[in-house]
């Protein structure tokens, strides 16, 4: 449950009266954040699609606190449908409670409401639980206890409340059979109880990463099985450019008793400046004709960029019958603002580990404590590495080409991994 997203901006007093908009937050490589807007231009050719509306809400420190979503009635008026909350957040940015409450989207009157407690060691989820508000109690619902071994994932287990024994049972395990020294998960087993005696087999989940350094995946395989025998699975294949920006994927599906995958669909992005940017210029999506063996173009889009290589708006085409004609389907408009939290972080949270200026010419200038640093090249092969004496500041790379390289900097407790660019 780490942070991984910063936030500044409030979308409160932008709402569109005549767009269906959506607020998501993403995390730019040269460390800006944004507040997105989506707006649905009448999908399908329908004027008279609901329109909705998101709101979030930030702390001093950035920390998302709030997420409301709206839908916009025939009488052109916001109805609250659902309300998300975090809470309690540590300094590694471990929010400890989440509520979710939802509400009727005529009425207004509200429909469920529940709650989930974290706990954490050192960052690692330890255990949650949720609880279902009812007449004004706080009921147990569900609950999840993990296990690690050396701070390295080992198991987990899924627990559901008896109301009439008022006791906990264990409902599913999953076990992490593979680990990488990165603590990536390799491979996972699930297992549910079937009729509250035995276990069951439910899914095989398989993982392969681009390189010892990145968390992308390449390969991603999810088999799902019935009375201990496979009957469908998923498979996911992902090819990357040397700037480690996504070029191809493509999705095969099995289904029992098939012997043979089938592919079903495929994306394929272009970057006009790959180097500079993680998010292509435009992406094509595909299905695959099984009776002709072709592909059939469904959905294209295309990104503008501003002069700092941010992404400020992104159109989506759809294609009404296959290969077109296309149709405006929906526009995303992106607001980039840099997040610096008004509250200095304290003395337990991780060091910063950086360097600048990047990109670079060659020679850099380390901060933070660095102790040793490692270069790698997009593949995960080691080019260099070496210790840092605590005067020493300013590296020079100079058998290193242009392009781009994956920077490990540690301090004898922690370790960082950045992504160097030499022009």
């Amino acid at each position: 449950m780490k942070k991984i997203l910063l936030l500044l901006s409030l979308i409160a007093n932008n709402v569109s009266s005549q767009n269906l908009q959506e607020t998501e937050n993403i995390q730019h490589s040269s460390g800006w954040v944004n507040t997105l807007r989506k707006t649905f231009q009448a999908p399908f050719g329908n004027p008279n699609s609901l329109k909705d509306s998101v709101v979030s809400n930030y702390d001093t420190n950035c920390n998302l606190t709030r997420r409301s979503f709206y839908r916009r009635n025939s009488n052109n008026t916001l109805i609250l449908i659902s309300d998300y909350t975090y809470a309690n957040y540590d300094t590694s940015g471990n929010f400890f409670q989440f509520i979710i409450q939802t509400f009727n989207n005529t009425t207004g009157a509200s429909l469920s409401k529940f709650k989930t407690s974290y706990s954490y060691h050192q960052s690692n989820l330890l255990a949650d639980t949720t609880f279902q508000e009812v007449s004004g109690t706080w009921n147990p619902a569900i609950a999840y206890q993990h296990f690690y071994t050396s701070s390295r994932p080992d198991s987990s287990y899924e627990f559901s409340y008896d109301t009439i024994t008022t006791s906990w049972t264990i409902s599913s395990k999953t076990y992490f059979t593979f680990v990488d020294t990165q603590n990536r998960p390799l491979k996972t087993i699930r297992y549910f109880l079937s009729g509250g005696t035995s276990y069951m087999l439910q899914r095989i989940d398989t993982m392969a990463y681009l390189n010892s350094t990145s968390n992308l995946l390449s390969y991603e395989k999810s088999i799902q099985y019935a009375n201990n025998l496979p009957y469908t699975a998923n498979t996911k294949v992902s090819s990357y450019d040397s700037y480690a920006n996504l070029i191809l994927s493509k999705t095969f599906l099995w289904n029992a008793p098939q012997t043979f995958e089938t592919l079903i669909d495929s994306s394929l992005n272009y970057y006009l400046n790959p180097a500079l940017k993680l998010v292509a210029d435009s992406s094509y999506s595909y299905t695959f004709d099984i009776s002709t063996g072709a592909f059939q173009l469904l959905l294209r889009g295309k990104n503008t960029f501003d002069a700092n290589s941010n992404y400020i708006n992104f159109n989506y085409e759809y294609a009404s019958s296959p290969n077109g004609p296309f149709t405006p389907f929906v526009n995303i408009e992106y607001e980039w603002t840099a997040c610096v939290p008004t509250l200095l972080p304290k003395l337990t949270r991780a060091p910063l580990l950086n360097f600048y200026p990047n990109p670079s010419n060659g020679k850099i200038i380390l901060e933070g404590g660095v102790s040793y640093y490692e270069v790698y090249s997009v593949v995960g092969q080691l080019i260099t590495s070496s210790t840092v004496s605590a005067d020493q500041k300013i590296i020079e790379f100079t058998n290193l080409k242009s392009g781009v390289y994956f920077l490990r900097l540690g301090d004898g407790k922690n370790m960082q991994t950045k992504k160097l660019l030499i022009e």
